[in-house]
């Protein structure tokens, strides 16, 4: 702490040598030493309260032993000021003692007033004190504030929501292996015996698992993509009501008026009735702080003191120190209410702004979820349940074709399942979009591994790559919109004809999927209800969003369907490369 008096310690200096001067004028000798006296107590009463009150206490008792008469009021306001000080700055034990060292030189003086002076004393001191205590308290609610600020304003959000989506990682990937993990598994072991007693009982069953698993996991990703907006606490100010502002100054010039009425119908001393009420006037001035407020309070302070000289002189300086202190402990309060309100303001606004980074940090994580999450699972639960039913229906009349897409969807299930825990370990790396590492990394290669899967279902693919660009994330887009066109293709057009045309250029890459819509002759009749999640071609969309292009998907004029996308070169990622595949 500091040893330089602060600018209110200077003026309390000057302000109780002054009143002391007043006071005690008449005895020059008991004037300057009780002067300095307090004087150099109230320079250190914010610093040193006990020590500050010991020095005013000794002033206080030089003054009765140099003959100053205990009703001089000249040591009331040094006293008033350390009194709030031990409140304000002290513990309660300060408190204690400093009521016991200015009630008992009095009594020793003047035995006779013991009871009188006791009742008083407590009173005058408990108000002031009491001061003292409000003050701190708002003080350290001002600095608990004050100190939540500054440790939400020093949290760093990258950090903290980085926290977060750790944990959320976990937990969708501790979701993801019991939604879907454990249907598809199921499937798996149904579809490998189904293939050798052709049971209709486990082909339905791996059917309605299926359509089941498809369900949950529209519920998720229905889930994932939803919007998770922060709550922002209500900022709103209060309704304002004109009444309100002119309450305070009406009250304090009624009250004024009210003093000079009953002192001009009853002469007799009014300073003891009026005195609660000009205390709490006083207090909630200025905890007010407007000028239209103090110039109110400077008239009811005029008018009590110029009616108290007229009717009782000897409780002048009282009524001056009754009406000054509260209005200078309110003013304090009022400091320390506004210190306090803007750091709830600004640890409500730094609050708002971390909440808000995590919420965005987990929506982004929760949509990569959802994208990728659709890529993996999606397609492969559409194609075991159409090779499901597609291997009911032909049990009968075609075996050898009922067991060949018992054994499709097997082998879809199985590939599902090693995505998934590819999937979980990228979630759990948080490195969603990197690329498997037994997948082939050159696009031709991926585009003509995911069409000879496909081409199991029945469909007929014509694949085209022409010049496949060399961005890998580029690269990742296009497989998935293709991906995610062939899928839709096998769901709702089974058996039809699918072109597949990827070209690249210097200033981008064009990808067209268009089926027939799956007029075929000679196609087996098997349920084509809807068995997608809805949220394919949205992902698809984004994903082309995010890095600049177009999408476009929607039925041909002469029948099908087209999904058709641009992706414009990406500056630094390099030419595209030449290469062929169908």
């Amino acid at each position: 702490m500091t040893l330089r008096p602060t600018r209110e310690e200077v003026v309390l200096a000057l302000a109780g040598p002054g009143w002391v001067m007043v006071w005690l004028w008449p005895q020059p000798l008991a004037a300057a030493l009780v002067a300095a006296g307090c004087g150099l107590g109230l320079v250190m009463s914010r610093r040193r309260p006990e020590l500050a009150a010991a020095l005013v206490l000794c002033a206080d008792v030089l003054a009765v032993v140099l003959g100053v008469s205990t009703e001089n009021p000249g040591t009331l306001f040094p006293v008033a000021v350390v009194v709030y000080g031990l409140g304000r700055w002290a513990g309660r034990w300060a408190a204690v003692l400093g009521l016991l060292g200015f009630l008992v030189p009095v009594a020793w003086v003047d035995p006779p007033s013991i009871p009188p002076t006791l009742v008083f004393g407590v009173v005058l001191y408990g108000c002031f004190w009491g001061f003292g205590r409000m003050v701190a308290a708002k003080s350290a609610r001002a600095e608990a504030a004050r100190q939540r600020a500054a440790r939400v304003g020093d949290q760093d959000p990258r950090a903290i929501a980085d926290a977060v989506v750790a944990e959320e990682r976990a937990r969708l990937a501790s979701d993801i292996a019991g939604v879907v993990g454990d249907s598809v598994g199921s499937m798996v072991s149904d579809a490998e015996l189904a293939v050798r007693e052709l049971d209709p009982v486990v082909i339905e069953r791996i059917r309605l698992r299926g359509t089941t698993a498809v369900t949950e996991l529209r519920r998720m990703l229905g889930l994932l993509r939803q919007s998770h907006e922060p709550v922002t606490p209500d900022a709103s100010e209060p309704r304002w009501r004109p009444w309100a502002s002119y309450a305070l100054p009406a009250a304090l010039l009624l009250t004024a008026g009210a003093i000079v009425l009953v002192t001009w119908l009853l002469p007799a001393p009014v300073s003891l009735l009026t005195a609660p009420v000009i205390v709490l006037l006083s207090w909630l001035t200025g905890a007010d702080g407007r000028r239209v407020a103090w110039l109110s309070w400077l008239v009811l302070a005029v008018t009590s003191v110029l009616v108290t000289l007229l009717v009782e002189p000897d409780n002048a300086a009282m009524q001056v120190v009754m009406i000054v202190l509260p209005a200078w402990a309110g003013h304090a309060w009022s400091e320390s209410d506004r210190a306090q309100r803007s750091a709830q303001q600004a640890t409500t606004q730094a609050q708002s702004e971390l909440d808000r980074a995590v919420a965005e940090a987990v929506g982004q994580e929760r949509l990569r979820v959802a994208r990728d999450l659709h890529d993996v699972t999606s397609h492969a639960l559409g194609v075991m349940v159409l090779q499901s039913g597609a291997a009911n229906a032909q049990r009968v009349t075609d075996p050898a074709r009922a067991r060949a897409s018992l054994a499709v969807v097997a082998d879809a299930g199985r590939r599902a399942l090693a995505d998934l825990d590819r999937l979980i370990g990228l979630i759990d790396a948080g490195v969603l979009g990197a690329v498997a590492v037994d997948e082939p990394v050159e696009l031709p290669e991926r585009l003509t591994a995911l069409a000879d899967r496909i081409r199991q279902t029945g469909a007929r693919i014509a694949l085209t790559v022409q010049r496949s660009p060399n961005d890998p994330e580029t690269v990742q887009v296009v497989y998935r919109v293709v991906q995610e066109a062939l899928t839709n293709a096998v769901r709702y057009a089974p058996g039809s004809a699918v072109a597949v045309l990827v070209e690249g250029t210097d200033t981008g890459c064009r990808i067209s999927v268009v089926d027939d819509g799956g007029h075929l002759a000679d196609q087996v009749a098997v349920p084509t209800e809807r068995h997608g999640t809805g949220f394919g071609l949205v992902g698809a969309a984004e994903r082309v969003g995010a890095l600049g292009g177009e999408f476009t998907a929607g039925p041909e004029p002469l029948g099908g369907w087209a999904v058709r996308a641009w992706i414009p070169a990406r500056v630094g990622a390099g030419q595209a490369q030449a290469g062929a595949a169908s």
